[in-house]
């Protein structure tokens, strides 16, 4: 049997279109500190702890999130698109994790970022929250800032 359109409409139209996870037992969203009574589920009715996502799904999907990032930080930060790739990896990991709201707290960070003052972006990154929760990762990243 070959997948057409009309398939996909049809199990979008029986399963619904969902892009946060919810609970398939209730139909409530998945949130921090929710109790489950179903299976986490997605889309349209990807079992996430039955099936989960495949390597490729999860590339597409760091992709999508990947590009995201780099267009948002060069909306915050103009001059990161000259910036080495380095640096450049190291605030699309930070973006990334922050995503958009929480990474524009940031202020300090930024601004550094925004005099391409590497060193002082770094400490600012490292005086975190953050950097209390994420302490490998957070000393990478800095450290990736401040070197290059």
């Amino acid at each position: 049997m070959m997948i057409d359109g009309s398939t996909i409409q049809f199990i979008a139209e029986v399963e619904g279109l969902r892009s946060i996870a919810y609970d398939d037992a209730n139909g409530q969203f998945v949130k921090a500190g929710y109790t489950m009574i179903g299976n986490p589920t997605i889309g349209m009715g990807r079992n996430l702890a039955g099936k989960g996502i495949t390597q490729a799904e999860a590339i597409m999907l760091c992709t999508n999130d990947i590009d995201e990032s780099i267009a948002d930080l060069i909306s915050v930060i103009p001059g990161f698109d000259s910036w080495d790739r380095v640096r450049q990896h190291a605030m699309i990991s930070v973006r990334m994790n922050l995503g958009p709201s929480r990474f524009r707290t940031f202020t300090k960070m930024i601004a550094k970022l925004k005099a391409d003052d590497f060193v002082g972006a770094a400490d600012e990154l490292l005086a975190s929250e953050r950097a209390k929760q994420l302490i490998q990762r957070s000393h990478t990243e800095a450290r990736m800032l401040r070197h290059g």
